[in-house]
C-alpha cells in the first residue's frame, strides 16, 4: 500500500516487532492516506514524552504528530 518504504524497513524484518517510533510512523501515514490532516504541536513535547529524545530524529514528527493527535499517550522511561 506503500505506507512504508523498503528502505525504511525491510522486507526480512516485516515479521519482526517493531519499536514505538516506527508505529508512530505507520499510524501517521495511515490516518493521513484516508485524508485527515493531522496537526504537530511540538510545544512542550520533548518533556512531556519521557522517549522523545531516544526517537531518532527522522520518526520526531510523526511521534508528535501522534502524541498531538492523540494516538498516543505518554511514555515515562
Amino acid at each position: 500500500k506503500g505506507i512504508i518504504a523498503e528502505s525504511e524497513m525491510p522486507r526480512s524484518e516485516m515479521d519482526a516487532p517493531i519499536r514505538r517510533e516506527e508505529m508512530t510512523m505507520i499510524m501517521v501515514r495511515c490516518v493521513e492516506g484516508k485524508g485527515e490532516t493531522l496537526y504537530g504541536n511540538a510545544t512542550g513535547v520533548s518533556r512531556t514524552l519521557g522517549d522523545y529524545y531516544k526517537t531518532g530524529e527522522y520518526y520526531r514528527t510523526y511521534l508528535i504528530k501522534a502524541y498531538s493527535n492523540g494516538l498516543i499517550k505518554t511514555l515515562y522511561s
